[in-house]
């Protein structure tokens, strides 16, 4: 018998062998372990159910799209599997909305996978808007901890003219960055003239060979101070007069 399952009609394919039920518990868990036992028992799907298309492809079917108004704060939009984890209806679409209760414009979005913040292909799982629409903060994660890839800022917050307000670097939800760089790096307003730097490791602020973990600068460039920090804790500290 040929066993071969087009990607389209995988869904429409598993539907026959299990109760509504039991498909939605399904969908619900994030458990290696539970899609392994559906595939032993459902012969005709085999490996394919353990493949992660398949899978998100079940998932979307269980969405729902949960609206709730708060007084004061405004109209958030969520979609839930039925235990009630956050998860995204379609790829790549965010699994919360926020929006403001003055004009209704998005407020927030947020990208969830197995209620954990996640999002594939280097883009934000969250971004904040200002009222008139423009970014207000860019952040990345990866299975629910910040985290960015190739020396990439995780944390970018903007001024509301769209000019950067600061920097952060992450890994593994700790700020962290390597060789000798700065993990967080601040702005003056529109300007490109950096207010500050600061050196980060595994979370703590922190620099080698005796340079200074923490530099702040006039809006000229020239310094204005410098504090050291090993393991988080203070060492010295200078201040330009």
């Amino acid at each position: 018998m040929n066993t071969k399952i087009e990607k389209k009609d995988l869904y429409s394919d598993i539907v026959p062998y299990l109760p509504l039920e039991i498909l939605s518990q399904i969908a619900s868990s994030g458990s290696p372990q539970l899609w392994y036992n559906m595939a032993l028992a459902l012969p005709p799907l085999g490996r394919y159910s353990l493949r992660s298309y398949v899978q998100e492809r079940m998932k979307s079917k269980f969405v729902r799209k949960i609206e709730i108004f708060w007084y004061g704060i405004g109209l958030n939009v969520s979609w839930k599997l039925p235990d009630g984890k956050r998860h995204p209806p379609n790829e790549d679409q965010p699994s919360v909305i926020w929006y403001h209760e003055n004009n209704g414009s998005k407020e927030s979005e947020y990208w969830y996978k197995d209620d954990k913040r996640h999002r594939e292909n280097d883009q934000p799982a969250e971004i904040e808007y200002y009222e008139n629409g423009s970014k207000e903060c860019e952040e990345w994660y990866k299975d629910g901890k910040k985290h960015r890839e190739n020396d990439q800022p995780a944390e970018i917050k903007y001024y509301e003219n769209g000019s950067k307000k600061h920097e952060k670097w992450y890994k593994d939800g700790k700020q962290h960055r390597e060789n000798d760089q700065p993990a967080e790096i601040g702005y003056y307003y529109e300007s490109v003239s950096k207010d500050y730097e600061r050196w980060y490791k595994d979370g703590k602020q922190h620099r080698e060979n005796d340079k200074p973990a923490w530099i702040g600068y006039y809006l000229n460039g020239s310094k204005k101070y410098e504090k050291w920090r090993k393991n988080g804790k203070r060492i010295k500290e200078f201040f330009e007069l």
